[in-house]
């Protein structure tokens, strides 16, 4: 009997990951052949089964490398993917210079859109884009979004008081750090923790030092720079609550420390030792290889993908990651840039 109960937990299981991989009724194109696509997106669209019909490059011949791979033609002709009526949804992954326009022109065309951070450069830009995009799908890849920590720290943490983030790395003379880097914790606090009320932003040399008051009441603090190591770079963030704090370890595992209780105001561990009481909700694990465990799946950037299609294929109307909720991120961006 529980052989035959195990058994049948297996086949449910394996029929749900199957299920993901059933035929898409759709086709889609990809533009750009970037190193971040090839390391991080394609993997997906290939584990995925995704159908690319086009692969498109301003360089064709990096293009018509990369084709064959996909069964996809491969074209250095933007247009061409935009006038087929057999795509329905466009990946852009290209250069950040040119995401407003690429996206601008795939929206205009009535076609659904999975835009790389970031979109555009500021919210003037970001309305064009929201105005544009009224009767399609949109998808911005910010991946912390569906990363396995924060979709974890975004149901559970409850009653949130106050929180510290600190993302530090080496630095980035190739491009804008605000836009390009800075981008992705700046999103992260808006997503987690609202829209900003109040903020007190103090610079030092490439560091930003940042007190937030988000609408709901909610206070954070940031320490964002390149003034650190690429070797040993830093994401880590504290999130105190009334009941428990949660701790985030780069992406990479998330603890829930629970709180002593209190009488008449007294914390009952300074009368009496107790024990701590902690959680680990989430922690990258190698010892079995589960896809739960694959990196680009940890990092968010498998869920970001099956989102897109799943609401292209309308298997889902969830978008954790619209062109309207990115007002408050550019609010913030914008107000760093002049500080820049």
């Amino acid at each position: 009997m529980i052989n035959g109960l195990i058994d049948r937990y297996k086949q449910f299981r394996k029929n749900g990951r199957l299920n993901e991989f059933a035929s898409f009724k759709n086709q889609y194109a990809f533009v750009g052949v970037g190193a971040h696509s090839l390391d991080n997106l394609y993997p997906v669209i290939d584990y995925l089964g995704v159908k690319l019909k086009y692969i498109q490059s301003r360089t064709l011949a990096n293009a018509e490398k990369l084709a064959p791979k996909y069964g996809a033609k491969a074209t250095s002709n933007l247009e061409e993917i935009l006038k087929d009526p057999e795509i329905n949804g466009v990946f852009v992954c290209a250069s950040p210079k040119v995401h407003f326009d690429i996206a601008k022109k795939v929206l205009n065309s009535g076609k659904n859109l999975f835009i790389e951070k970031p979109p555009c450069s500021n919210n003037i830009e970001l309305a064009e884009l929201i105005e544009a995009s009224k009767n399609q799908t949109t998808v911005v890849g910010f991946q912390k979004r569906y990363a396995k920590v924060y979709s974890e720290v975004k149901k559970s943490a409850k009653d949130i008081i106050n929180y510290d983030f600190k993302f530090l790395t080496g630095g980035m003379p190739e491009g804008d750090a605000i836009l390009d880097l800075f981008i992705h914790p700046i999103d992260l606090v808006n997503y987690l923790f609202s829209g900003v009320a109040k903020m007190v932003i103090l610079k030092r040399e490439n560091t930003f030092l940042i007190q937030l008051e988000h609408a709901n009441g909610i206070a954070g603090q940031i320490q964002i720079s390149t003034d650190y190591s690429w070797t040993n770079p830093v994401e880590n963030m504290v999130i105190n609550t009334k009941s428990a704090v949660f701790e985030v370890e780069s992406t990479l595992k998330l603890t829930k420390v629970s709180k002593s209780k209190n009488i008449a105001g007294i914390p009952l561990e300074k009368i009496w030792s107790t024990p701590v009481s902690k959680e680990i909700l989430f922690e990258s694990n190698g010892f079995v290889p589960q896809a739960i465990y694959n990196q680009l799946n940890i990092q968010g950037y498998y869920g970001e993908i099956k989102n897109f299609i799943d609401l292209c294929e309308e298997r889902t109307n969830k978008n954790e990651s619209t062109l309207e909720s990115l007002k408050g991120t550019f609010g913030i961006l914008e107000e760093l840039k002049k500080r820049a």
